[in-house]
């Protein structure tokens, strides 16, 4: 029997319990799909979602715009370092 990875363990859990991600994303199939794609990548908080860019998410096998939509309504695109810094006040 292979040894179980950390992926398969993160969805596991994903499936078996539920995430913050569950509320955020919506009850819906779009909801739900994203939901999924995302704890079989290991990703189950919104800080973690949070972190991640556009092109990361739809790296993501089967992750499309229409997820990547649900996503970014719910959760804002990260800040550019770069930006962040120059919008600071001194």
């Amino acid at each position: 029997m292979p040894e179980p990875t950390a992926t398969s363990c993160a969805a596991r859990a994903c499936r078996d319990y539920p995430t913050e991600l569950d509320d955020v994303l919506g009850h819906d199939q779009v909801g739900h799909l994203a939901r999924n794609l995302l704890c079989r990548s290991g990703i189950s908080t919104v800080c973690e979602l949070r972190e991640m860019t556009d092109q990361q998410l739809l790296s993501i096998d089967k992750f499309g715009q229409r997820c990547l939509a649900r996503v970014r309504e719910k959760v804002p695109a990260p800040q550019s370092r770069s930006r962040a810094w120059a919008s600071a006040p001194s």
